[in-house]
């Protein structure tokens, strides 16, 4: 009989609890007072009757998944995993290359766009010697754009290009990114040549 009164004492205290923490702001929780009145007033037992009390509450509370959509879900990573290549080469003023390669499948092309504007399409028809140890066929590719830019206005252009890669029906399947080392390499340059304007100029 004593024990059920100290359980349901306990179930009390817990529930009096719960019920003051969701009343204490966030400011009145960071108050050093407040946090040491909180301590003292809980024992060792009362803190892991709680912390047990709350787990079984998130328990209660998770949400299911359903399986079809992690199933799909992990479809969809393993056909991003399959894809792998980069924009890694820019000759100014209209040349881009790069490489691609996919368990998709051999005809792919790639489509080059900035912004809303597409800037060209080319297919995977490359064989890059660098590259014979990802696919002995065709990996790499090559598109002469009408637009023609310079290494800064390609690099003012950078964050809205999008190289996206085409299967043979011309569905997208993903796309790659443009070379980091590409990018530092443009962004020395531009550097270099601003500091000699400065020396001309001065």
């Amino acid at each position: 009989m004593a024990k059920k009164r100290n359980s349901k004492r306990k179930h009390s205290q817990i529930k009096e609890l719960i019920n003051k923490s969701k009343s204490i702001t966030q400011d009145a929780i960071d108050s050093p007072k407040i946090q040491s009145a909180t301590m003292t007033d809980l024992s060792v037992k009362d803190v892991n009757e709680l912390q047990n009390a709350l787990e079984a509450a998130v328990k209660q509370t998770e949400t299911k998944i359903d399986k079809a959509s992690v199933h799909g879900m992990a479809e969809v990573i393993e056909s991003l995993s399959t894809l792998r290549g980069a924009l890694d080469a820019f000759v100014s003023p209209n040349i881009l290359r790069g490489w691609v390669f996919s368990h998709e499948g051999a005809n792919l092309r790639v489509r080059i766009i900035a912004g809303s504007s597409i800037l060209g399409e080319t297919p995977v028809n490359i064989t890059r010697p660098d590259l014979m140890h990802l696919n002995n066929g065709p990996t790499g590719w090559r598109l002469e754009t009408e637009c023609q830019l310079s290494g800064q206005e390609f690099l003012a252009l950078a964050e809205t290009i999008r190289v996206v890669i085409l299967d043979e029906s011309s569905n997208m399947i993903g796309q790659i990114p443009i070379w980091n080392k590409l990018l530092e390499r443009l962004m020395a340059e531009n550097s270099e040549a601003l500091a000699l304007e400065e020396k001309e100029i001065a």
